[in-house]
Formats: C-alpha cells, sequence, structure tokens
C-alpha cells in the first residue's frame, strides 16, 4: 500500500478515536458533522476498503440511518459503510466516478423510546442501532439435533437477529456451529476446571456460548430441563471458580454493554454501541 493510502488511513483513524472528535468538512457549504476525506490521484480505493475492513470488520448494511448521516454528495452511491462507535466511516463513487471517502457522526441510539416491558432483544437492538432485515433463518432443530439439547428460545432470536461477530469490536455472539465446535473441544480437554461444573455433555455441564478478547468466556449452566431456565457462568483465564448470573444470554449481552463497572463489560468506554459482522 502507498504512502498516500497509508496517509488516508491515519486521517480516518484519528477521526475515528478517540470519537469525541469534532467532525467538520473543508469542502465549502458541507454541513458540520462529516469530514470529506480527498483521495489523492494514486490511492487504490479498493485497497483502501480492504484495510477497512481489515481494521473496522466487514462493512455492514447501507441502513437508512446510516444513509441519513452521510453528506448528499452530487449522486454519490455509497457503496460499503463500515461503523465504529459514534462514527460512521463510507466509502463510495461520486456520478462523476469519482472516489468519495467520508467519517461521518454516528447518532448515539436510545432506549428510551421502547415501550415498557421492552424484551432484552429488543433492547440490544435499539442500544447497538442494528438493523438486519429480513432477520436470518437458521435451521435450530437441525443444529440442536448435532448438539444434543435445544438452546433457549431468546437466544436463538438474538442470532437470527444479529448473525454472528462482535459487540463493541470486542464482545463475541456466536452462531449453533461455532458453540457445537467449543462444546467438543472443552469436552476433549477433560474436567472443566471451573469445579464443581464439568463440561457438557455431562448433566449440568457448562455450554459455551461467547467469549471476549480477554479470553473471558461465557457458558449456559445446563442443569435444568428447561433451557430457557439456563444461566449464565462468566469465567476467567485459567482454573478459577467462575461467576453465575441468574440472567439470559440476551439480558447478559445488554447489561454488559450497558452497565457502568460491568465485571465484564467492554475495555474502552466507547460513545455508542454497535454491533460489527463476522466476515
Amino acid at each position: 500500500m502507498n504512502d498516500d493510502a497509508q496517509r488516508l488511513l491515519a486521517e480516518v483513524a484519528r477521526l475515528t478515536w478517540p470519537d469525541t472528535t469534532d467532525l467538520t468538512c473543508p469542502e465549502p457549504g458541507h454541513a458540520a458533522g462529516h469530514t470529506c476525506l480527498a483521495r489523492p490521484g494514486r490511492t487504490d480505493a479498493d485497497a483502501v476498503a480492504r484495510e477497512l475492513t481489515a481494521r473496522y470488520g466487514g462493512p455492514g448494511p447501507v441502513t437508512a440511518a446510516a444513509l441519513a448521516a452521510l453528506p448528499r454528495l452530487d449522486g454519490t452511491a455509497w457503496r460499503h459503510v463500515w461503523t465504529f462507535s459514534s462514527r460512521w466511516i463510507a466509502s463510495g463513487r461520486a456520478a462523476d466516478g469519482r472516489p468519495a471517502l467520508v467519517v461521518a457522526r454516528r447518532t448515539v441510539p436510545s432506549v428510551s423510546d421502547l415501550p415498557p416491558g421492552a424484551s432484552w432483544l429488543e433492547r440490544l437492538t435499539a442500544v447497538t442501532g442494528w438493523d438486519r432485515t429480513p432477520a436470518l433463518s437458521i435451521d435450530w432443530a437441525e443444529h440442536e439435533a448435532r448438539l444434543g439439547t435445544p438452546l433457549p428460545g431468546d437466544f436463538k432470536e438474538t442470532v437470527d437477529a444479529f448473525g454472528t461477530g462482535l459487540f463493541d469490536g470486542f464482545l463475541e455472539l456466536n452462531g449453533p456451529e461455532r458453540i457445537r465446535q467449543d462444546a467438543a473441544a472443552h469436552a476433549r480437554s477433560g474436567p472443566a476446571p471451573w469445579r464443581p461444573h464439568p463440561a457438557y455433555p455431562a448433566p449440568g455441564g457448562l455450554l459455551p456460548w461467547s467469549a471476549n478478547e480477554h479470553e473471558q468466556t461465557f457458558y449456559w449452566l445446563t442443569g435444568d430441563p428447561d433451557p430457557d431456565r439456563w444461566p449464565v457462568y462468566a469465567t476467567e483465564v485459567g482454573p478459577h471458580e467462575g461467576q453465575l448470573f441468574d440472567c439470559t444470554a440476551t439480558e447478559f449481552l445488554y447489561r454488559q454493554l450497558t452497565e457502568p463497572g460491568h465485571p465484564y463489560g467492554p475495555a474502552a468506554a466507547f460513545a455508542a454501541h454497535w454491533f460489527l459482522p463476522a466476515g
């Protein structure tokens, strides 16, 4: 990658973190709230897009919320949108064929407008601003048959809504294939180090469904015959006793993101929450 592209990516990084930087645009007549980044003539737009994907994950859907925040630049067609905290990073082409690259302010979603009694999935969707339409269609019956147990209904609905990926670039949401692989790996490793709980498929065993970049792992404690009543069990690295949370996986995810001082919350205090789809 040439020096022009490196300088461009460095400017994107400066505008995205810390995400308290004011966004103003040097282009005449452009409103505040975004910064248009000029691309030198020798910059390879596709190479820049690949590097943005390497740094910020696979670009997400160009949602209505993203389009509302992006400047209307003479018929620019936005092709790729990346999300990082309170920033949109968008790449596209103007009507005259010139490449366009913008960092724009992303409005922090709020759960305050949700009706009383909103589900944990509705809260998680609201606080991340996530929009996947239509939802995924996963053959859960097949996956559960191969795993040997039904899975909690709230978790299946959450994976259907989000897919697999990372919350805040930090906290994994795993799908059924990964759950089955991780369960098999834990079972092969012998007795679980987090006594007194064995590894699934032993009765009442720990079934892993998530982890984070701190190598903390999150399980279901599968003792109850009703999977919707399985609590969450969180462990640190090494043979230490874990911590039990009497809640569903979706509630646990939401509280991790939103509760200050949560023992398993994100490492950084982001201005907004987001979901980074896998791939």
